[in-house]
């Protein structure tokens, strides 16, 4: 974090300055957090873009591309442990990680060729931004009523739905590893902008991310506390698709003034 920005103990609660922007982003909303696994389920493609809704654009949807490829990953063959050079994901992820040197350039042209490949798909977000807010509300209804649904299922005896045993789970935690280590970097661009009310949503949730300074409640910590607790905490047998959401975050994070419509679409995704 640059030095300039405020500790997450309070900083960003203190917004007394007087030459901070008073216009309002739109649409200003609380932006809901599912669990992951009924994201995989009940989250479809989605888009938003701040201010505009205008054009073809689908933000999200390299989100939903990075799941599904994901999950057709791991539903595959076992992978190969032999060590092998890095793929196209997984060396962007590691120069991102690492900050190397032309980091942000590397990071703004992986987003521009990924925003690429979903251009033309559409989405089901209403035309105009006022129509947001009932939109979200109902989105937030059906997953939980989805979610309602199935632990009724479960209760009557129905079978599990997404992992069939301990063993199972862990082979998914472990393979979604490269994404929660990076878990929240997606906003880190935007800390310069703590002094500045229309980012207060943002900033929540990357404070949250954090563990609102308590370190054993941050996310990355605890996920890879659970890792370990586990023997789960090793890198062998990750293809490279597996490296594909967590590079698309810190790319994200890194070019946050130029990305900032497709970052608020990020968290409604």
């Amino acid at each position: 974090m640059p030095q300039s920005d405020p500790t997450v103990a309070g900083g960003i609660q203190d917004r007394t300055a007087p030459d901070r922007r008073s216009a309002p982003l739109q649409p200003r909303l609380n932006f809901p957090h599912t669990t992951m696994l009924f994201t995989l389920e009940a989250c479809g493609t989605e888009r938003s873009c701040g201010a505009s809704l205008s054009g073809g654009l689908v933000v999200s949807d390299f989100v939903e591309t990075a799941i599904m490829t994901l999950l057709t990953a791991l539903s595959g063959q076992p992978a190969s442990i032999t060590p092998s050079a890095p793929g196209q994901y997984q060396g962007i992820y590691q120069q991102l990680y690492g900050e190397a040197q032309g980091a942000e350039r590397a990071a703004r042209e992986f987003l521009q060729a990924q925003l690429a490949q979903v251009q033309d798909r559409s989405g089901d977000l209403p035309p105009v931004p006022e129509e947001l807010p009932a939109w979200v509300e109902q989105r937030c209804a059906q997953v939980a009523q989805a979610y309602a649904d199935y632990l009724e299922q479960r209760q009557q005896g129905r079978p599990r739905r997404y992992f069939q045993n301990k063993a199972h789970a862990l082979y998914f935690l472990q393979h979604v590893a490269p994404t929660k280590q990076v878990d929240g970097a997606w906003l880190n661009g935007l800390l310069r902008h703590w002094l500045d009310p229309r980012f207060d949503v943002l900033l929540t949730t990357y404070l949250e991310e954090l563990g609102d300074g308590i370190a054993a409640q941050n996310h990355v910590v605890i996920y890879r506390k659970l890792l370990s607790e586990h023997d789960a905490d090793s890198e062998a047998g990750l293809e490279d698709a597996h490296y594909l959401q967590g590079a698309l975050q810190m790319a994200l994070g890194l070019c946050a003034q130029d990305f900032l419509p497709e970052i608020i679409g990020f968290n409604l995704g």
